[in-house]
Parts: structure tokens; C-alpha cells; sequence
């Protein structure tokens, strides 16, 4: 199986929802794969997270025998009273568990799309198929993309600050084809993946396995940096994608 399968496999493969022989194929995967591996830990610990006892509760006694015995006769004032105390107090924790599984949930997520970025990285510098149209020139690369997605991505060269563009390819991250463009730092290598999403994004950085990863969004468009570059390199490196032009 391919990385790219297995990870597509992963989520039942965690809840044991595969049949015996494809469930057998993932596990002699991840046995040599030590990123497929990392994003199976991964989701295992998300999974062990969300099923923690500490996330649920239970409402107070107090409320739950009213709930099953209500008083034949008005409750007083200062019952009433109470009595809505304790059931604002029980909304306010089960918002609070919903908080923090939504909080888990969208780490994991995240920490899963780095690591997709990672394994792209490699497998493009592993399989020698790091660019589909290999040129410097901007006006080149973007039109290559037309017909091939269905977006046209934005293309950047800041050779001048000393980060050239070397070409581009097709890819496949976070469920759907990208744009990646490839670009050098000396003798590092960069793969931006970019593809159109409206939805913010924070960016956020991650280092995994000697590689850096960032992500970032500007005007619809969703970035993903990966190299083996410094951190603060690649951070240059990004501030000049999303710079006002």
C-alpha cells in the first residue's frame, strides 16, 4: 500500500472498521514507515483524548432527583433560584468538554496535515519527481496548472531575495489535488502546496523528523511550507509569499 492509502485508511483502521486482510497490509506498512507510523500515533492518542472520563460529567444528584421527582407544589423562589444555578452550572461544563474536544479535534488535524506535507517532501525528492514543468519564470509555471486543477494558483519568485522558483507539479494533500511549487535555498529544497480555501487559517509552525512545516493562508488561498531549511529561513521564506504586492 501507498502512504497516501494508508493514510485515507487510517481512521477505521484505528476504530478496527477494516476487514482482517487490508487491516493486515496497513500494519506491515506502518512497520516500515515511520511517518505513516507518527500519524497513527497520532490519531491513537486523539482517540485515547476523547474518550478520557475527565472530558464527560455527570449533572449534580441534586438535579438530577429533581429532574425525576419534581415537586408536586410551586417551588419557592429560592429553589427556583437554585435550581437554575445548578442547570447553568451544568451547560457551562458540558460547553467546556465540547470546547475541548473541538480543541483536540483541530490539533490533530493540523499535526496530520504536516505530516502529509512531510511525506509529499520526501516522496517528490525519493521518486526523483520533483517538478512536472521545471523553469524559473513564473509566466511558465502558472499557466503549466490550466486544465490540470481547477483553480489557478498564485506563483511567486522572490529569486531576488535569494529563494528561486525551480518549477512545479501536481499533488495530492488534505483530501484533494494542490498546485506544488518548488523552490531552492541553496541547496535546500522548498514545496509550497497551494490550493483555494476560503476558510481562515492561523498559522501555525511544526517540526517533525528534521523537516519544518508552515501554514498559513492569504486572500482564499491556503499555503503549506515544507523543507529541511532552518525554521527561521523558511519563515523568510513565507513572509515574502503573503507579502502585500
Amino acid at each position: 500500500m501507498t502512504c497516501d492509502q494508508v493514510r485515507r485508511s487510517l481512521d477505521p483502521y484505528v476504530d478496527r472498521e477494516l476487514e482482517l486482510s487490508k487491516a493486515v497490509e496497513i500494519e506491515r506498512h506502518l512497520q516500515t514507515c515511520p511517518m505513516c507510523e507518527e500519524a497513527h500515533v497520532t490519531i491513537e492518542a486523539v482517540r485515547t483524548a476523547l474518550g478520557t472520563p475527565a472530558l464527560y460529567h455527570r449533572a449534580p444528584a441534586a438535579l438530577l432527583k429533581r429532574l425525576e421527582s419534581p415537586p408536586a407544589a410551586p417551588p419557592a423562589a429560592g429553589l427556583r433560584i437554585g435550581t437554575w444555578k445548578l442547570a447553568a452550572a451544568a451547560v457551562f461544563v458540558i460547553v467546556a468538554s465540547l470546547a475541548i474536544s473541538l480543541t483536540v479535534s483541530h490539533h490533530a488535524a493540523r499535526t496530520q496535515l504536516a505530516d502529509e506535507a512531510i511525506a509529499s517532501h520526501v516522496r517528490s525528492l525519493m521518486a526523483d519527481h520533483l517538478a512536472d514543468v521545471v523553469s524559473t519564470d513564473q509566466h511558465t509555471v502558472k499557466p503549466w496548472f490550466n486544465g490540470k486543477i481547477d483553480f489557478s494558483p498564485p506563483v511567486v519568485d522572490p529569486a531576488a531575495e535569494g529563494f528561486p522558483l525551480t518549477g512545479g507539479r501536481l499533488d495530492y494533500l488534505a483530501g484533494r489535488p494542490v498546485a506544488a511549487l518548488v523552490y531552492r535555498r541553496r541547496q535546500h529544497i522548498i514545496n509550497l502546496f497551494v490550493w483555494p480555501d476560503s476558510a481562515s487559517v492561523a498559522t501555525s509552525e511544526r517540526h517533525a523528523n528534521g523537516y519544518n512545516v508552515i501554514e498559513f493562508a492569504d486572500g482564499g488561498t491556503h499555503y503549506v511550507a515544507c523543507s529541511d531549511l532552518n525554521d527561521a529561513e523558511l519563515r523568510q521564506f513565507t513572509d515574502l509569499i503573503h507579502r502585500p504586492r
